[in-house]
């Protein structure tokens, strides 16, 4: 094989293909931001009425910048 075929075929490199000369190292790099958020409120079972409102406390410590939403069954 030509030298200018080889070179062609790296450009043409793609990520987890056996070929891992030119594949970007996939290591997490980011910054440790503290310890995970935790969730304080202890469960609770409801029961309420169909199409009224209802408020669910949720406690969280360290929560940081994590957006934090609930999702139904």
């Amino acid at each position: 094989m030509s030298k200018s075929s080889l070179k062609e075929r790296d450009e043409d490199d793609y990520s987890n293909d056996d070929n891992y000369q030119n594949d970007e190292d996939e290591s997490n790099d980011d910054e440790y931001t503290g310890p995970p958020p935790e969730i304080l409120t202890k469960s609770q079972n409801l029961t309420l009425m169909e199409d009224s409102d209802v408020f669910l406390p949720c406690d969280v410590k360290n929560g940081g910048e994590y957006l934090i939403f609930l999702r139904g069954e």
